[in-house]
């Protein structure tokens, strides 16, 4: 018998990128309220702080959900914040 595949990440980044990283999306893979954002700040600020060290510039804003992203907590990736290179 096969088990599904599973993967315990509550956060992820999607990349956008032509010739260098020039954005990420974070996005939460939870519907919880109190946990996802937790989890997003840390990886958000784990980034700010790898890229700071690596003298990459670069900034964290919120936006509206890119396409394909939920505004909504209903099970699909919700969006959390963006971050842009320069």
């Amino acid at each position: 018998m096969s088990r599904p595949f599973y993967d315990g990440q509550t956060t992820l980044a999607v990349v956008k990128a032509g010739d260098g990283v020039e954005r990420l999306d974070f996005v939460t893979t939870t519907s919880s309220r109190c946990y996802a954002p937790v989890a997003l700040g840390i990886w958000v600020a784990n980034w700010e702080f790898g890229c700071e060290a690596l003298g990459i510039h670069g900034r964290t804003t919120v936006l509206p959900p890119p396409a394909g992203l939920s505004g909504d907590l209903d099970g699909r990736p919700h969006y959390g914040a963006t971050w842009t290179r320069g």
